[in-house]
């Protein structure tokens, strides 16, 4: 995958937000061209979730992509113990 369409897809995630789309698109460049030096870059983040071994190559461009955007605060996790009130009020 190119940069070019790498940057285009991190666009539609981040709207009129270059500078966002440029971090979303840096991190899914890693992943999708060095998944292993992606994981040593974010290692931290990755043992916050548990993982500290190896993981397959999509479920890492998977989670790559979901951190870059939580990081962004374009999205948010949650589960079914959150009430929908506090969902509402969610960023």
């Amino acid at each position: 995958m190119t940069p070019d369409i790498i940057g285009r897809f991190a666009q539609l995630f981040t709207l009129a937000h270059p500078a966002a789309a440029a971090r979303v698109a840096g991190r899914l460049a890693l992943v999708l061209h060095d998944p292993a030096a992606y994981q040593t870059q974010f290692a931290d983040e990755l043992a916050e979730r548990g993982i500290e071994a190896a993981l397959p190559a999509q479920e890492l461009r998977d989670l790559a992509l979901l951190d870059a955007l939580l990081a962004e605060d374009l999205a948010w996790e949650c589960d079914d113990q959150d009430k929908a009130d506090d969902l509402a009020d969610a960023p």
